[in-house]
């Protein structure tokens, strides 16, 4: 659907800036904010069942950005 697409969309473009933020490799990023789950190279196998890992790993990436951006 396109809110999952949307949704993945939101979670790799957090994850870019996050790891331009913190200069670490996007692939460490990915594993951090979904906790080891999901590696860079699965986002592509991602499906609509993924969707609530995704939202909270896309909100914690925009939490520690906030909170590394003050």
């Amino acid at each position: 659907s396109s809110g999952f697409n949307q949704l993945r969309n939101e979670f790799l473009t957090a994850a870019r800036r996050v790891a331009t933020t913190k200069k670490q490799a996007i692939g460490e990023v990915v594993a951090w904010a979904t906790g080891g789950v999901f590696k860079y190279g699965d986002i592509g196998r991602m499906t609509e069942g993924d969707t609530p890992k995704l939202r909270a790993a896309t909100e914690l990436m925009a939490s520690a950005h906030a909170g590394a951006a003050r």
